[in-house]
């Protein structure tokens, strides 16, 4: 016995059954007697089919005592008030319950001898065939319950605590890796139960497990690169990230640069710079911030490309902002003002002193911006942004309305974008504006009017737009 260590004991409730001797019979017991002989022979114990697979299936040593975690609280009611764990007993605590443990026992397990004995067995029996301990403990009922019980699926066997294997004899064989590996290959020799991750993992991935997730093989490719390169002594520069691992990091650094950083850290991924670089670099980079005809062709050009032609939304919402001036080397200009930018256009290092001192003489710093998307009214289809327009939170009605006019009469109709509803966040100003479209002069209109119902709707119809609610 182990004084480092607690013993595993095998305990149930008692439990009756009848025909145990069929259950505990010993295999050598009803074997023909030859000859009488004084001479002392091994006990050879309790042995069945059934027996074996008792034995296979528990990692227990001795069986018949109450619960470890019973006699354990009952030991030292002090320590275990709640729950009983075996990590707060020291060495002398632990071999205190082990010698209770062993007292309670009433039959042990020879895992050698695939048998289970009496726990007082000697091993030795004159002309009785099995010793008086082992032939009392035929008809132990607690032993005939734990024998019934049927072998557990191996796919359990993961759910199974590591502690209750501790005493394991096989556990310290397998710290020798040769032995582990003949192990794993016998034990499995399923590939749907193989315990090899990489070997899981790559069959999977040849039966096409893994063919809808581009964002994983993006990031196993971009794995392997590095590693190859980090075995032949090379940098990790000029990587190939396939498109959509780079749009699953640009999206995961616009949500958190910290979160980014955490991801290259443990994994691998471009970083912060990177993805700016590449956003400066993008065909999307907004290079007027004002809605002109440029970013909405950019728009168009898109829905063109998934051959998109059914109706689009536009939205527009004012959101508060931080107010600072900083130079933009995209732009070429300051910006974070209320001035156009031809207004804070910088054309020598010596201007940029010079126009924010303007901004701030004429208090042109924006308190908030306004941002106008579109939008495919789809799923999984995200918003674009096609103009953000600094202010200083006091644009009115007419200033919205004249924004929505720009898009719908001077630019929509030109790139034959059917701009069906234009949307707000119920803001007055917003709302008002929305007022002042609906109720625009021209040729052709949708009107429902129903006094019984109390609805009276009507919408103006645009030249190569269509209606707009």
């Amino acid at each position: 016995m182990n004084n480092d260590n607690i013993i595993t004991v095998d305990s149930e409730e008692d439990d009756i059954y009848n025909n145990s001797n069929d259950i505990l019979s010993s295999e050598d017991e009803d074997q023909p007697i030859s000859k009488q002989s004084k001479k002392r022979i091994c006990c050879p114990g309790l042995r069945s089919q059934r027996i074996r697979y008792y034995i296979e299936r528990t990692p227990a040593q001795v069986g018949g005592a109450r619960r470890i975690e019973v006699i354990g609280k009952e030991l030292f009611p002090l320590l275990f008030v709640d729950k009983f764990s075996q990590k707060k007993l020291n060495i002398s605590q632990k071999r205190k319950l082990n010698r209770q443990i062993y007292t309670e026992a009433e039959w042990k397990i020879d895992r050698e001898g695939f048998c289970v004995r009496g726990k007082n067995c000697n091993g030795e029996y004159i002309n009785n065939y099995l010793c008086i301990e082992c032939k009392n403990l035929k008809s132990n009922a607690k032993l005939v319950n734990r024998v019934r019980v049927t072998k557990p699926d191996e796919k359990n066997l993961k759910f199974t605590p590591n502690w209750y294997f501790e005493n394991d004899k096989l556990k310290k064989y397998l710290k020798n890796g040769d032995l582990l590996t003949i192990w794993n290959i016998i034990k499995n020799n399923n590939n749907s139960t193989n315990s090899n991750l990489w070997i899981t993992i790559a069959t999977k991935g040849l039966k096409g497990a893994f063919n809808n997730l581009d964002t994983f093989k993006g990031l196993c490719n971009i794995m392997c690169q590095v590693i190859d390169r980090k075995e032949k002594g090379k940098g990790t520069q000029n990587l190939q990230y396939s498109e959509e691992f780079t749009s699953f990091l640009v999206i995961l650094g616009t949500i958190s640069p910290r979160a980014l950083d955490l991801f290259r850290q443990n994994l691998v991924g471009r970083s912060i710079q990177s993805i700016r670089q590449l956003r400066m670099n993008s065909n999307d980079m907004l290079t007027n911030p004002d809605l002109c005809f440029e970013n909405v062709a950019r728009f168009k050009r898109f829905l063109d490309k998934i051959n998109y032609k059914g109706p689009i939304a536009a939205m527009s919402d004012n959101t508060k902002l931080k107010p600072s001036l900083r130079y933009s080397s995209q732009l070429g200009c300051i910006i974070g003002s209320t001035l156009s930018q031809e207004e804070t256009k910088i054309n020598a290092y010596s201007d940029i002193p010079k126009v924010i001192q303007l901004i701030k003489d004429k208090n042109e710093i924006a308190n908030y911006v306004c941002v106008y998307i579109l939008q495919v009214p789809l799923p999984k289809f995200s918003p674009v942004i096609i103009a953000l327009i600094p202010n200083n939170g006091r644009d009115s009605a007419d200033i919205i309305a004249n924004l929505h006019k720009k898009l719908l009469l001077e630019i929509a109709s030109q790139l034959n974008i059917f701009i069906i509803s234009i949307g707000s966040d119920g803001a007055a100003a917003e709302f008002k504006a929305q007022s002042i479209i609906m109720n625009m002069q021209t040729i052709n209109k949708i009107e429902i009017i129903d006094s019984t119902l109390n609805i009276n709707f009507s919408c103006p119809i645009l030249l190569n737009i269509g209606p707009v609610i």
